[in-house]
């Protein structure tokens, strides 16, 4: 399928981003077969997500793009990713919790 590579991922978190109040925080997505990394910033409710680099992600995940794609299509949350091994997680797990809640991936009958 014709996919702009530069994009892949990203409108998937925009049109799931639910806005926690004035949570703001900042992921790194360390996807194994991208060259770059994809960053998630929250601040204040925006939500701001590109391929490149940030120093200081408050959490990094290291996961592949076929984790990444049964977490985007609900058939595994953020957080049984990382319970099952299968993105590992370095940074604050307060924040890494919040994933789950600012992401809406999985229907809400979970």
């Amino acid at each position: 399928k014709d996919v702009d590579e530069s994009t892949v991922f990203i409108k998937d978190f925009e049109e799931h981003f639910n806005p926690q109040g004035n949570f703001s925080a900042s992921y790194k997505f360390i996807i194994k077969e991208r060259k770059k990394p994809l960053i998630v910033e929250i601040v204040n409710g925006s939500l701001n997500c590109y391929y490149g680099n940030l120093d200081s992600a408050e959490v990094i995940c290291k996961l592949t793009s076929e984790v990444m794609n049964h977490i985007l299509s609900s058939r595994m949350s953020f957080q049984r990713a990382f319970m099952s091994g299968e993105m590992q997680v370095k940074g604050d797990f307060r924040v890494l919790r919040m994933l789950d809640q600012v992401f809406n991936f999985m229907p809400e009958t979970e």
